[in-house]
């Protein structure tokens, strides 16, 4: 076997001066300290060449050549930001102006308040379509009610951006820097009657999404439950453009949510189950062909899928083992993991603000540094013991890797996490076999009534399961940013310890670094979720979202009748969506009066019967309506929210 190139030229260096270079694009970094640090690397470079024709200096050269690129990297790293980053409207005055806005959808997330799309803003102009400007990389943030958009959509829409804040209909604090780090700075709140689609454009990633909204109506067609869909489409298709709270809420107390990203364990799942079927090929002598058919297929897989930043680095990680393979050259993982992120990095910066990246990439560090360690590589087959151990071994690398990340991003800690993995994880290439079966039976028109049978089973098995184990064993955690910083740090000082010959410095380094990590926990103070209500209007359904701590609560109000909700410690009203029904008398008065479309009562006696603290006007009610009710609770002075103009109704303890 021939030596990898990656052993001769380390990715790690590139990896961590990329990185670098981004993050100080983050921070503000221009092209002139960007040709600053290529001055710098250019001089260390040629310094390390002429070192190195000398037998003295060569030993030294060598050891400062990784350095050297690193620093080179740094600046193609702020290059890359500024080349990809995106453009700003902030004092812009010849776009500020302008009225009308033309945006693509790249990503849609269904929420319970709407849909959540993130935008790119390709040009804008007045309201004729006169005087336009087309924007480079402007990305937006907007928040849908009532629209029905998907990935290549395009669309117009008034000018209504505004620079990004905490999404109004959650109570996390911290979404808008979150936003800012994915190069995301303008947000605004739209309605089905506010945009005007336009035709799409037929692009590659139109293609993609196309063929992801194709597979979506094939499991639809299948005959499974909503649920059992709602579950296929996420585990399988990788879409976020569904409804599919009770399995997330379900997975992610027990530990497991992390089979609902398309990430290295379903394109690990898919690929070997590619291998199996073209294992023919190799009775025929045909191996390059089915390696390169594996890869084809795993690259097809991904851009169903929708081109996630985690499955294109599985992906790449894994046309590299074929590679190898192919070319007969050895097999560098770790290598291949920081070649990979290197390249996704380097054509999309700001994936590297992504949790799904952040997470993908340091699970898979963990798990190579250290399994490595645990099962030392053996001539032969593994004794089988070995493979048993294997799958508990990972998860508990897994979770120890990452558990700073998991609380800072999802503010929990499961404790059942290793139980829940254990039965599901071997259960899952199954399921997904299963899935696709269905899928392609579907397709093809093939009776199939046992395939969803068992897809429904399966579903409801496994969120019984996850809800028994998950059962109040996911305390809340939360965690700042230093500690995530820290223990990432001892972490790698860790990963590189267990590589040294002389371990003790290096082990004790990395045992010093996390301990201080998981101290901070305790000493640090972390951002805490802001407990309350939200009042949102929902597809034409009033939606009241309780907050305590890390956990909600969903309470829908049906249409009808006038209801009356004790939520905390807030007395809240909804009124009558007709005419004539039950319309009771309120001595004690309410906290929150919601006023939906279709009550007709005369604003006067509705405030006077229900002596409301406080009113809420949702979207739909007629604007005329709307002023009598304003001007009459300015005149009470009892505030009144028009959810149409100031979004939902947020009432939380800041």
């Amino acid at each position: 076997m021939k030596p990898d190139v990656n052993e001769r030229v380390p990715m790690f260096p590139l990896l961590a001066g990329l990185t670098a270079g981004i993050v100080l694009w983050g921070y503000g970094a221009s092209w002139a300290v960007c040709g600053a640090v290529a001055a710098v690397a250019a001089a260390a470079i040629t310094g390390c060449a002429l070192a190195g024709r000398t037998v003295a200096g060569s030993v030294a050269a060598a050891k400062a050549r990784p350095f050297c690129l690193a620093l080179l990297f740094v600046a193609i790293g702020i290059a890359s930001g500024q080349l990809n980053g995106n453009d700003t409207l902030d004092g812009n005055e010849e776009t500020e102006w302008r009225e009308m806005t033309v945006a693509r959808v790249e990503k849609v997330k269904e929420r319970p308040h709407g849909q959540s799309l993130t935008v790119r803003l390709e040009q804008v102009s007045h309201r004729d379509g006169s005087s336009p400007i087309t924007l480079r990389n402007s990305r937006a943030q907007i928040y849908g009610s009532g629209t029905h958009l998907h990935p290549g959509d395009r669309f117009s829409f008034f000018n209504f951006l505004e620079p990004v804040s905490d999404d109004p209909n959650t109570q996390r604090a911290g979404y808008a820097a979150y936003l800012r780090g994915k190069g995301i700075n303008r947000q605004c709140r739209v309605v089905t009657e506010d945009i005007t689609p336009l035709e799409p454009c037929h692009d590659f990633r139109w293609l993609c999404s196309e063929a992801q909204r194709r597979g979506e109506a094939l499991i639809d067609a299948s005959g499974a439950k909503p649920g059992t869909c709602a579950f296929l489409k996420t585990v399988l298709l990788g879409s976020e453009n569904v409804d599919n709270r009770e399995a997330r809420e379900a997975l992610r107390d027990a530990g497991v949510s992390h089979i609902l990203a398309v990430s290295g364990l379903h394109i690990g799942i898919i690929a070997s189950f590619l291998l199996l079927l073209t294992s023919p090929l190799v009775l025929l002598r045909r191996s390059a062909l089915r390696w390169a058919t594996v890869f084809a297929l795993t690259w097809m897989y991904v851009c169903v899928c929708g081109l996630h930043v985690p499955a294109m680095r599985a992906a790449l990680m894994t046309t590299m083992v074929l590679a190898a393979r192919v070319f007969q050259r050895h097999n560098s993982p770790l290598n291949a993991l920081c070649l990979a992120a290197a390249v996704i990095l380097l054509f999309s910066p700001t994936a590297l603000f992504d949790a799904g990246l952040q997470m993908s990439v340091l699970c898979v560090a963990v798990l190579i540094a250290f399994t490595r360690v645990i099962f030392p590589p053996t001539e032969g087959r593994p004794p089988k013991w070995r493979r048993v151990a294997y799958g508990p071994v990972a998860s508990l690398l897994a979770v120890f890797g990452l558990w700073p990340l998991t609380a800072y991003y999802f503010h929990s800690f499961p404790l059942m996490f290793l139980p829940a993995n254990f039965i599901l994880l071997p259960l899952l290439p199954f399921y997904l076999v299963i899935g696709a079966g269905a899928i392609a039976a579907t397709s093809l028109g093939i009776p199939h009534g046992w395939l969803t049978g068992t897809l429904d089973a399966g579903y409801d098995a496994m969120i019984s399961l996850c809800r028994t184990l998950g059962e109040g064993t996911a305390p809340e955690l939360h965690v700042a940013g230093v500690t995530v910083l820290l223990w990432c740090a001892g972490v790698l000082v860790l990963m590189w310890a267990v590589r040294q010959r002389r371990k003790a410095m290096p082990l004790a380094a990395a045992g010093a670094i996390l301990c201080v990590a998981t101290g901070s926990v305790w000493f640090v103070e972390a951002p805490q979720p802001a407990d309350g209500i939200i009042v949102q209007s929902y597809y034409g359904e009033t939606t009241i979202m309780e907050y305590s701590g890390a956990s909600e609560r969903k309470h829908t109000v049906p249409e009808g009748r006038e209801t009356a909700l004790r939520i905390g410690r807030r007395n809240v009203v909804v009124t009558a969506s007709k005419k004539r029904l039950g319309k009771p008398e309120r001595p004690g008065g309410c906290d929150i009066l919601v006023v939906r479309p279709g009550e007709y009562e005369d604003p006067e006696e509705m405030l006077e019967r229900t002596r409301p603290r406080m009113v809420a006007v949702r979207p739909g009610v007629p604007h005329y309506r709307t002023e009598d009710i304003r001007s009459r609770c300015q005149y009470r002075g009892i505030p009144c929210h028009d959810m149409s103009v100031q979004g939902p109704l947020r009432l939380l303890e800041e």
